[in-house]
C-alpha cells in the first residue's frame, strides 16, 4: 500500500488509521487482508506518525516511512510497537531522510533490542 501526503493528513488519517485498525488487523485483531508493504515516504507525518505506528498490522514486512520529519517523540512511538511485539515481522524498515537526532535512535535501538522475540529486520535505512 503506498499513500501519498493527501491519505495521511487531516481528515484523510482517521480514513487511513481505521483501515489498519479493522482490515489490515492492526491492534492485534485478525485481518482481513495481508497487508506486506506500507509506504508512508514524504507524507509529511511529524508526529501524526505515532498514531500510525501504534496500528500497524502484525503481518507488515516492509515499512517506509522516509521523508517525514519525524522526530524522537515518533521514534518513540515506533520504538513501543517494536518493543510490544506488534510487529514482528518487519524485513526493511526505512527512515532515512528524518531528522531523528542522537535521542532518537538511542530509542529506536533500545526498542529494537528489547523486543519480546528476535526480530527477523534485515533492512534498516537511516541515511540523511
Amino acid at each position: 500500500l503506498r499513500c501519498g501526503p493527501h491519505v495521511c493528513q487531516k481528515a484523510c488519517l482517521p480514513v487511513l488509521l481505521g483501515f489498519l485498525r479493522t482490515k489490515a488487523g492492526g491492534t492485534g485483531e485478525t485481518s482481513s487482508i495481508s497487508l506486506k508493504t506500507l509506504n508512508l515516504s514524504n507524507c509529511d507525518l511529524g508526529e501524526a506518525a505515532v498514531a500510525i505506528f501504534h496500528h500497524l498490522p502484525r503481518c507488515l514486512e516492509n515499512l517506509d516511512v522516509s521523508g517525514n520529519r519525524l522526530r524522537s517523540v515518533s521514534v518513540r512511538g515506533l520504538g513501543s510497537a517494536f518493543s510490544f511485539g506488534w510487529i514482528p515481522s518487519v524485513l526493511c524498515l526505512d527512515l532515512s531522510d528524518n531528522p531523528l537526532c542522537p535521542s532518537g535512535i538511542k530509542a529506536l535501538s533500545r526498542a529494537l533490542s528489547s523486543s519480546p522475540q528476535s526480530l527477523p529486520l534485515q533492512s534498516l535505512k537511516l541515511a540523511r
